[in-house]
């Protein structure tokens, strides 16, 4: 009985959002159903969807798992005489139509039977050599017309970006998203009570203090978190604080393109080095040390917050455990490791990890 594989591949989220997958997924079942004298078995063991991958830079066939797939039948784990069902040819490629054309023929060299569904072709080493060039010629036709689709978009998204960036100097904004400190309706203009902040948190850098400590001091002195649904400064809000450019007046798109002078500049030249410079001072003393199976994966049953390891010496005490395990609100007796205790209930256990 032959085994037919569905590949299923979409671009947006708004595609899987849509009737995208749900259609995909129909017209494989609705294939082996109406050709019922095949004896095709539908595989569900391997999962063939890619999602936002592109086929016209060639992604889905080397990253994704269509080529999980080809590397399978090169290593001759999927039996020859296999399906492969596809809603179309350019859901297997929409590279240029020499790079699609190897592809397809790859995988009908390995024996395996290529089903486009929206039109039932079939694609096989015979129907591709035997037929006078006419699948070969379809294929190629198929081939040229989304690839000329896909670069045409390209194109048009790219004219659009150039036209924005054109537009940078007059003060057109290229993003909906800005930094916490920065005018969500103005991106020339900074919120000074924030910025105030940022500056802080550099100037902590730069004395030396790592991000957690940093985290610590700002819950300590109760300083307003950089979102609104953020109750707490966390310390990957620091890092990423510490680790922006837009501090420096810079935005980076998705093109590559660094935009100087995007957004008002809030903390020198200088200081920036000077926090860079701690960064990998801070990073080779963090890393000397071995990191705990249980980091970042701990929370308080009182208070919810991640806990963080103290007392590293190695004394036994009295319970027989050698850490205590301690959130950020230890300090106001509130997330002590006994509730960690209670919730694994094994002393010898918390002592082993520990």
């Amino acid at each position: 009985m032959p085994i037919a594989y569905s590949y299923i591949r979409f671009s947006s989220e708004k595609q899987a959002k849509g009737d995208s997958i749900r259609r995909q997924k129909d017209l494989a079942s609705e294939y082996i159903e109406r050709n019922s004298q095949l004896g095709l078995e539908l595989d569900t063991s391997l999962q063939l969807t890619d999602e936002g991958l592109s086929a016209y830079k060639g992604v889905a066939q080397t990253k994704g798992s269509l080529g999980v797939f080809n590397r399978l039948v090169e290593d001759g784990k999927i039996e020859r005489g296999s399906y492969l069902l596809v809603e179309s040819l350019d859901r297997l490629s929409r590279q240029t139509p020499r790079k699609a054309l190897a592809q397809l023929g790859a995988l009908i060299d390995e024996g395996i039977v290529v089903v486009t569904l929206n039109d039932n072709k079939v694609y096989t080493s015979v129907s591709m050599d035997e037929d006078s060039g006419m699948s070969l010629m379809f294929a190629i036709m198929l081939m040229s017309r989304a690839h000329e689709e896909s670069a045409t978009k390209a194109d048009r998204v790219s004219r659009a970006w150039r036209q924005k960036m054109l537009r940078v100097a007059d003060g057109v904004q290229l993003t909906k998203r800005v930094p916490f400190w920065i005018v969500k309706e103005d991106r020339t203009k900074s919120i000074a009570d924030k910025v105030a902040v940022v500056k802080r948190i550099f100037r902590l850098s730069a004395e030396g203090l790592g991000g957690q400590r940093i985290t610590t001091l700002l819950n300590d002195e109760g300083v307003s978190p950089p979102t609104s649904k953020a109750t707490r400064w966390g310390i990957s809000s620091v890092k990423k604080v510490l680790n922006s450019e837009a501090v420096l007046g810079l935005l980076n798109t998705a093109d590559g393109v660094r935009h100087e002078n995007y957004y008002p500049r809030v903390i020198s030249e200088k200081l920036w080095i000077k926090t860079r410079f701690q960064g990998v001072a801070s990073k080779s003393t963090r890393d000397s040390h071995s990191v705990h199976p249980l980091s970042g994966l701990c929370v308080c049953a009182v208070c919810g917050a991640t806990a963080t390891r103290s007392g590293k010496s190695g004394r036994v005490r009295q319970d027989g455990t050698k850490n205590i395990w301690r959130t950020i609100g230890a300090k106001r007796s509130v997330g002590e490791v006994q509730y960690l205790k209670m919730m694994m209930r094994s002393k010898s256990l918390l002592a082993t990890l520990s």
